[in-house]
């Protein structure tokens, strides 16, 4: 998906309960390979425990994340 170059990548979250390591590693790659021709990434449905994982690995400052589906349409 990130070869086609898409403006927007929104990853839905909702049915995720946990992310290790390796799944951060994932987001991260892509991250860096949107932020090469100017893509955002953004997180959706974030439970409360995946959001602490993510805020223990002080990645939120590379991802848009938002909770609740509303929140997203009216970024967009």
């Amino acid at each position: 998906m990130i070869a086609k170059c898409p403006e927007h990548v929104v990853v839905d979250f909702s049915g995720v309960t946990f992310i290790d390591s390796s799944g951060l590693a994932v987001l991260i790659n892509a991250m860096q390979d949107m932020k090469e021709y100017g893509g955002k990434p953004t997180l959706a449905g974030i439970n409360t425990n995946v959001r602490s994982i993510f805020d223990r690995a002080s990645r939120d400052p590379f991802f848009l994340i938002y909770r609740r589906d509303d929140e997203l349409l009216a970024a967009y």
